[in-house]
């Protein structure tokens, strides 16, 4: 896929590793959890009108509403900054500022200023919310540290098989990358369902086409998304681009790209069908 490719892909491996320390997304805490504004991703070319129209009507409903990303950036927020400012401020005491480059300085002021920011709204919260807020994002990290995996587990094969339809956008979007990697079986329906004899093409890294499924599903992948500006950092070509643009840009042949398409229309067939249930794994 190229060496540019390549450089996404090592991005979108870093945003779902739950452990990352800099971050490179901009925070904005505001008087409510429970509000936040989510960027609509813009529609790509007209080239493939057809085939997006295909995978927009085949949803009845958008996979990430606003409820369900309510709580996205606040769970990334408290990947890097927690929910204890003193054990945030001891961790940076131990950190040496002065090996750090340019970019990585720059990134750790970031950060600072957005943790800042998330600890001066955790003293607004009720001492109940704060509880509940931060049972839930430990109970969300538990989940996604079991399911992002990079090798056959038949345990996590099958949580990904029952969570591939969690309302919660990160929690599918990692489940979906296991099924697309490892469920050889949920890969050859795929494949029926699109009238070929295998998806290996397709999901050789297990990546790039489950992003490509939820831009087209609600994610921001706009040039103006954390995806695209990181891209835009390290590919000035990328700029102004969003990710689907990007791809069709040569990082994958157009041909490829239309597959991936047809593949997105297959796997939302099979999700909104009983296929799960009626292929369940052996015991």
């Amino acid at each position: 896929m190229g060496k540019k490719l390549l450089i996404i892909i090592s991005l979108i491996v870093f945003i779902y590793t739950i452990t990352s320390l800099l971050s490179e997304k901009e925070v904005v805490i505001s008087e409510s959890i429970n509000n936040e504004e989510i960027q609509v991703i813009n529609k790509i070319d007209t080239d493939n009108t057809e085939i997006e129209n295909n995978v927009s009507t085949n949803k009845n409903q958008p996979l990430n509403k606003l409820k369900d990303l309510s709580h996205y950036n606040y769970f990334e927020v408290f990947n890097n900054c927690g929910f204890s400012q003193e054990i945030y401020d001891k961790r940076n005491e131990a950190i040496n500022i002065k090996e750090l480059k340019d970019e990585q300085l720059d990134k750790f002021d970031e950060e600072i200023q957005d943790c800042n920011k998330w600890f001066a709204e955790l003293q607004n919260l009720p001492l109940e919310r704060l509880k509940q807020l931060k049972l839930k994002f430990e109970k969300k990290k538990k989940l996604l540290t079991r399911l992002i995996k990079y090798k056959y587990d038949k345990n996590t094969l099958g949580l990904s098989r029952r969570q591939v339809s969690s309302d919660d956008f990160d929690i599918k979007s990692a489940s979906l990358a296991y099924l697309l990697k490892f469920d050889f079986d949920f890969q050859k329906q795929i494949a029926q369902e699109m009238n070929v004899s295998q998806i290996n093409y397709l999901t050789t890294d297990g990546i790039t086409l489950n992003i490509l499924y939820l831009c087209h599903h609600g994610y921001d992948c706009s040039s103006q998304s954390q995806i695209m500006q990181d891209t835009c950092r390290r590919d000035e070509n990328s700029c102004g681009m969003s990710f689907p643009t990007w791809l069709r840009s040569g990082q994958v042949s157009l041909n490829l790209y239309d597959d991936m398409m047809r593949a997105i229309i297959a796997i939302d067939k099979v999700l909104d069908s009983d296929w799960f249930l009626e292929h369940q794994l052996d015991s």
